[in-house]
């Protein structure tokens, strides 16, 4: 009896085992496959410019990586590298068509992880590039503030998405996009400040800093820089 549950414990353990590695090996095929494009998405990620040929094998290995496994991260990464290529085609209708496919594959991975700041930020982008400012820019805009509102990474990116789009946004959200201008103030106030004059929305940074004379008194003096850098 003792050796018969030797025996069964045994084959208990390499059953188990067994079901641990058929789980296991997708992702081990996902991660070899997709190796390749890892020198690739840390060059974006590190806002380095990435040519087209590079795009062209990231959008491959992520492709390959989800054919064996799916995972928020590999379809988010996969919509940012076909929506920077389409950023790249001079072609308008295959432009177009790389637009869809970045919008498909980001919305597969929030499907996955819908609290992905990152990737509702990359779908504001494809939503603004194909459309315009709408109120679908605003709408994903809330949803990636909401997820990282204090995300440093993200600030500048939603930000000039969020001056774009500012005539869009219902009032409710307002206060949001003051809160996300006075964060960005506290980061690179140059960068805001730069941001604001290019799309006309000096006004938002001052109703966001209105409170605070000495922010005020600085946002003027950088103001008069940047006005006669430009004349």
């Amino acid at each position: 009896m003792a050796r018969f549950f030797r025996i069964l414990r045994s084959a208990s353990i390499l059953i188990v085992a067994g079901a641990l590695v058929s789980l296991g090996t997708p992702r081990l095929f996902a991660a070899l496959v997709t190796l390749p494009s890892r020198p690739i998405l840390n060059s974006i990620q590190a806002n380095k410019d990435v040519d087209k040929e590079s795009l062209e094998i990231l959008i491959k290995s992520q492709e390959r990586g989800l054919s064996w496994n799916e995972s928020a991260r590999s379809w988010t990464d996969l919509g940012l590298a076909q929506f920077l290529l389409a950023n790249k085609d001079e072609n308008e209708n295959s432009r177009t068509e790389f637009l869809e496919k970045a919008e498909e594959s980001l919305v597969k991975g929030l499907i996955l992880s819908p609290s992905n700041a990152f990737a509702w930020t990359r779908l504001a982008y494809v939503d603004i590039a194909k459309n315009g400012p709408s109120p679908t820019v605003s709408q994903k805009l809330r949803l990636a503030v909401s997820g990282a509102p204090y995300d440093r990474r993200l600030v500048f990116t939603r930000l000039r998405m969020s001056f774009l789009a500012w005539p869009l946004f219902e009032d409710t959200d307002r206060p949001m996009i003051l809160d996300q201008t006075r964060f960005a103030w506290k980061i690179n106030p140059k960068k805001l400040v730069v941001l604001g004059a290019e799309l006309g929305r000096t006004g938002i940074i001052r109703a966001a800093l209105f409170t605070n004379a000495n922010d005020m008194g600085k946002l003027e003096i950088l103001l008069k820089k940047v006005n006669d850098k430009k004349n």
